[in-house]
């Protein structure tokens, strides 16, 4: 197949990498002119200026939207998921239909701050505007027409990606007090490996979550570091209500994806972190 991933970084080239050693064609599509390593080909694309779109090669069978906003305020949420989104979509809506859209979306998309189970058919009301933009863009890609699926990931981490274990290491990382704070996780070869997955399946579901088997209490996860490293957490007497981490508060299922056929690499954080 002939595959556009908008959005070549961290995750991307992992993927692109992948798809290309399974014998597709991969386009990497960047902002700026540093390329994404063989055998990806680059391509230079500022989705912000639809002049340029003329260079993403046609016909495609498979296109990825995966962009970072560079920034992570709400003006470039928006110029990421909305302006270069919508330019993409109404780039790809004038050319022969693909066989499927992949949307790149976030757990952020939920609002349950209480450690609530939380699945695909779960009510989504984000308070934070990250939420609220991810969101919209999903309502976006099903606007538009074409054959769609979004894929909610929760934290990625992996080769490259270890602030945590770092923050554990350095002895800088505390146990919260409080109500327990539930994370949820998946390695970067689970993202890839869900990714290629949905790509394969003939009917996949409109949306699927990416996690990993254990929504882990947050002490727990550094709780375990820590045992590994062989190092002593100090705790602090109160959590913090201003928390990012504590208005995020859920715990996500992954059974859909499971259900399809998907087997996880790394089931839990404790297979991903021993191998990071």
């Amino acid at each position: 197949m002939k595959i556009l991933i908008a959005g070549c970084g961290y995750l991307g080239t992992a993927l692109g990498i992948e798809l290309a050693r399974a014998g597709h064609t991969v386009w990497g599509l960047r902002r700026k002119a540093d390329k994404p390593p063989a055998p990806i080909h680059a391509l230079t694309v500022d989705l912000l200026q639809p002049q340029l779109l003329k260079k993403i090669p046609d016909p495609l069978d498979i296109a990825c939207f995966m962009l970072s906003p560079q920034d992570h305020d709400e003006a470039a949420y928006r110029s990421t998921y909305q302006d270069a989104l919508m330019n993409l979509l109404d780039c790809l809506k004038k050319r022969r239909p693909l066989k499927r859209f992949i949307f790149v979306s976030s757990t952020s998309v939920y609002g349950q701050q209480n450690g609530e189970w939380v699945n695909e058919n779960s009510e989504t009301h984000p308070e934070h505007f990250s939420g609220q933009i991810m969101l919209r863009s999903e309502e976006l890609v099903f606007e538009s027409g074409l054959a769609s699926t979004v894929l909610r990931l929760g934290g990625i981490y992996g080769p490259g990606r270890s602030t945590l274990l770092e923050h554990v290491r350095s002895g800088k990382a505390v146990l919260r007090g409080g109500p327990p704070v539930y994370v949820n996780r998946i390695h970067r070869d689970d993202a890839v490996g869900i990714l290629t997955h949905v790509l394969k399946l003939k009917n996949p579901k409109p949306v699927y979550l990416g996690v990993d088997h254990d929504p882990a209490e947050l002490n727990t996860v550094l709780t375990w570091l820590a045992d590994k490293l062989n190092v002593t957490l100090a705790q602090s007497a109160a959590s913090d209500p201003h928390s990012r981490t504590r208005q995020s508060n859920k715990r996500c299922m992954n059974a859909l994806i499971l259900q399809s056929g998907y087997t996880f690499k790394h089931p839990t954080f404790r297979e991903g972190y021993a191998q990071t």
